[in-house]
């Protein structure tokens, strides 16, 4: 917050110099809107040459005749269509794909805009929370077939005294007698 410095007073004497200046400055302004306007003196021609343009960027009715069939020029166009062909189906076999992708996220209820690159991220994120899900439901599998055969091993050594081997398939527990 500083105040931007004052402009040094004018001694006196500086006064009128000052003031023809500025009059100086504003009387041929003033004299430029009263006048009717003319037209521009014509440019002198470049001496710079013009810049140039890309290869392979051809203007359509150059003044150039037209190629003969079957020549140079005739195989380039014909190279060129397939090759934008190739690039529009790429493309919309692209599109196809997302928008499969835009249903399946919207069927899992995940919200997601209908623009390619909100579906991308929507279901870029919606993969990562399934691999996170898969991750902690193998844990949690392990951790119950670990319970599951600790008690198979609990319930084969406590009433078996025959020195047999305990089955941990899941099987019926030996019967008490």
């Amino acid at each position: 917050g500083r105040a931007p410095p004052r402009p040094a007073a004018l001694l006196p004497q500086q006064r009128p110099q000052v003031q023809q200046q500025v009059q100086q400055q504003v009387q041929p302004q003033a004299q430029q809107v009263r006048r009717p306007v003319a037209p521009p003196p014509p440019a002198p021609a470049p001496s710079a040459p013009a810049p140039r343009r890309r290869q392979g960027t051809k203007r359509r009715g150059s003044g150039q005749p037209p190629s003969a069939p079957g020549g140079p020029d005739d195989e380039r166009r014909r190279r060129k269509r397939e090759r934008n062909l190739r690039e529009q189906e790429r493309t919309h076999r692209i599109t196809e794909r997302i928008a499969e992708l835009r249903d399946a996220i919207a069927e899992a209820g995940v919200p997601s805009k209908p623009d390619r690159h909100s579906t991308l991220v929507s279901v870029v994120g919606y993969i990562r929370t399934l691999q996170d899900r898969s991750r902690r439901l193998d844990g949690e599998m392990r951790g119950l077939l670990e319970t599951i055969a600790g008690a198979g091993r609990l319930a084969g050594d406590g009433g078996s005294t025959s020195g047999g081997s305990s089955s941990s398939c899941g099987g019926a527990p030996p019967p008490r007698g």
